[in-house]
């Protein structure tokens, strides 16, 4: 079932109110779902393999939005893909016909918004002005409220409105004018959207670069519009006016791009996707720095998160195992985002070549298994490396199809000090694929209660698992719903 357009706040408060109505909510960016057929293999939160969300539809209780589709959905295709309890929620930016337009506002609620949090309401000849100027547009509202706020007399409100009466733009015209008057407070966080190019910005960076302060003044003076609660997103026309302002200076971008290595390189060591986020977020600006030469780790490996397999790049990357034995060679430890980024090139360089169809995979996956004694040779690794040395080359063993070497290996990874839920997985394919059903179930529990009882399970890893448990068999269904 198709939903008409909802405000991006609104609808995640509705979706918090109705989340026991559901087993699954899945946000997915309208440029995900180009079509209604792109539901069958979606790549879901970066779980580097194509999920079938409409199959999870079927099985499961699912809460679908998709965001913003660049193109129109067939609302009866939507309604097709549902099983009992799913919904499909579609959100839309710009009026087209068939959907739930909002209302347009009073001149009462707009003086709500005008004389929030002030000490003196505003005048009425200048709400008149101000109604004859930009009417119930809530931005302008807020703008010309938070302005106030902060120590902007009526009548200079009343000047600007005066000033840009005479231009057709008159919203975007004033939006600059009141920019201005808040630079001291607006232009740190804003300088990360000019740097980036784009409206909207992944919050954890954002968070990090100009700290809580510097987020807290987009959302005081209403610059940011609703949307998820990872992203935060300029309002259109507050994105417009950065460039025609002079505030930036290359070598504030320069510095933005080095507070870029540092994060994404800790959030590389995370259980959670503040990796996938910013990477998915920054990744015009991270091509950009890529093609200017700046091949960082860091960068190298959040690009390695945003790109499908068919649009990785393998010059950049260059030879892994031959880095990896290099890095032996010298005895010294690797930093975790390095160590992290030869993996994922194996694997990424693996699924391009599968994509590709080229007949030299086979060759490939067997040429990279030395990587991993590299790796295991080196100083100082973590349990967490340890573990993930043998997960990563049991799945290689997978790929060869030597299912028995690949099985120790993710038994090694269960018996030791740091289980992965990945591995988990891996196993539950496994013997999926051997119908040891009994051991899949007992996995599939497992990931299940630790993501109902702590919340630290992958939401990737969490989705994989209840699409690929052996759902069909009574005996899984028995011991797990």
């Amino acid at each position: 079932m198709a939903k008409p357009e909802m405000q991006g706040r609104s609808l995640r408060i509705w979706g918090a109110d109705h989340r026991q109505d559901y087993d699954l909510l899945i946000w997915l960016d309208g440029d995900e779902v180009r079509r209604v057929d792109d539901l069958r293999a979606t790549l879901l939160i970066r779980g580097q393999e194509k999920r079938n969300i409409a199959s999870l539809m079927r099985t499961r209780r699912c809460l679908v939005v998709i965001d913003d589709p660049q193109t129109q959905l067939e609302v009866s295709k939507l309604a097709a893909l549902c099983g009992p309890g799913s919904h499909v929620l579609v959100t839309i930016r710009e009026l087209q016909p068939n959907v739930y337009a909002m209302p347009p506002m009073s001149a009462a609620e707009g003086r709500t918004i005008l004389d929030a949090d002030v000490a003196d309401p505003c005048p009425q000849h200048v709400f008149d002005k101000v109604w004859a100027t930009v009417g119930g547009h809530p931005l302008s509202l807020a703008l010309m409220n938070g302005a106030v706020r902060d120590g902007a007399p009526w009548r200079d409100i009343q000047d600007d409105c005066t000033a840009v009466g005479q231009f057709p733009d008159r919203s975007q015209r004033l939006a600059d004018r009141l920019l201005l008057r808040q630079r001291d407070l607006v232009q740190d966080p804003l300088a990360v959207f000019e740097w980036a190019g784009q409206p909207d910005c992944d919050a954890g960076f954002l968070r990090f670069a100009v700290q809580p302060v510097g987020l807290r003044n987009l959302h005081t003076h209403a610059l940011t519009a609703a949307d998820r609660d990872a992203v935060v997103r300029l309002h259109d026309v507050v994105f417009s006016s950065l460039s025609s302002l002079d505030w930036w200076t290359p070598a504030a971008r320069t510095q933005l791009s080095d507070k870029l290595d540092p994060y994404l390189s800790a959030a590389s060591e995370t259980n959670d996707l503040s990796l996938w986020s910013a990477a998915g977020s920054f990744r015009k600006q991270l091509e950009s720095l890529l093609a200017a030469g700046d091949l960082r780790p860091a960068f190298l490996l959040a690009l390695l998160m945003a790109w499908t397999p068919e649009e990785v790049d393998p010059g950049p990357l260059g030879d892994p195992v031959a880095r990896a034995a290099e890095l032996a060679a010298t005895g010294g430890p690797v930093a975790g985002v390095e160590f992290r980024l030869l993996i994922e090139t194996v694997e990424q360089l693996y699924l391009r070549a599968k994509a590709q169809g080229k007949a030299t995979v086979t060759a490939f996956v067997d040429a990279s298994l030395p990587m991993f004694d590299s790796l295991e040779a080196l100083p100082g690794l973590t349990p967490r490396q340890t573990a993930e040395i043998h997960h990563h080359r049991g799945k290689v063993y997978r790929w060869l199809h030597r299912d028995e070497d690949a099985r120790r290996e993710f038994e090694t990874v269960m018996t030791g000090p740091f289980p992965l839920d990945a591995t988990r997985l891996q196993l539950i394919c496994l013997y999926k694929w051997t119908k040891d059903f009994a051991a899949a179930a007992r996995l599939g529990e497992e990931v299940l209660t630790a993501a109902e009882d702590t919340g630290v399970v992958s939401p990737s890893v969490l989705l994989a698992v209840i699409q690929d448990l052996p759902w069909r068999d009574v005996s899984v269904r028995t011991q797990l719903l």
